[in-house]
């Protein structure tokens, strides 16, 4: 709640905790480590509030992409929610290996980060993509194509395994066929084309196990 004051978002901090406060009483008696599964309630209600259009899923993802920011407040009331997040995700991958789509709105600057074939691009966030390519294409001038497949690379090392959780029957907007990435995921760029129809820039990525 603390975190939804300071950025004016009060109210939207009080629905977020009341939504967790209701699923509570399922973690009871159970130890909070890897070891343990964790109820499924508590995961799929942490995927539900990410998946929210509000201030949350913002304030995480941009910690996580700087996590030297992060002060020993936001640690405690941020970082529990970020490790039941990621257990979730790391307990339900979802084992079809497919391809996974997501739009976005890069400089040209922005999308050179990405395009090296000698180093490797760890997404420290939480990464929202879609199955459907259509759905991916409605956001933003680039195109990011994961391969799960070794549909444009077969002549690449063996894909890994299934870094992604289907998350829409939980997630808040159902229709966009989600899929979930858990933080800190490795990809290998492979190729870049441009989609002069489309006026898209296209990444390819390859997941890395």
């Amino acid at each position: 709640m603390e975190e939804g004051s300071l950025l004016g978002k009060t109210k939207e901090a009080e629905w977020l905790a009341r939504q967790l406060l209701t699923v509570k009483h399922y973690g009871n008696g159970i130890p909070a480590d890897w070891c343990h599964t964790m109820p499924a309630e508590i995961g799929q209600m942490c995927v539900y509030l990410y998946t929210k259009e509000c201030f949350w899923y913002k304030l995480v993802n941009k910690l996580l992409r700087d996590i030297s920011n992060i002060t020993i407040d936001q640690l405690k009331s941020i970082g529990p929610f970020c490790w039941l997040l990621q257990q979730y995700l790391e307990k339900n991958k979802t084992g079809e290996i497919i391809t996974l789509y997501r739009g976005c709105e890069l400089t040209d600057e922005q999308r050179k980060d990405y395009m090296n074939k000698k180093s490797t691009i760890t997404f420290t966030a939480f990464t929202s993509t879609s199955r459907s390519r259509e759905k991916a294409e409605q956001f933003g001038n680039t195109l990011f194509i994961f391969d799960c497949m070794n549909k444009y690379f077969p002549r690449a090392a063996h894909p890994c395994g299934p870094f992604s959780v289907d998350i829409a029957a939980i997630s808040d907007f159902p229709n966009e066929e989600e899929f979930l990435i858990e933080s800190k995921r490795v990809f290998q760029f492979m190729r870049y084309d441009y989609d002069f129809k489309k006026k898209k820039h296209l990444i390819y990525l390859m997941g890395l196990g």
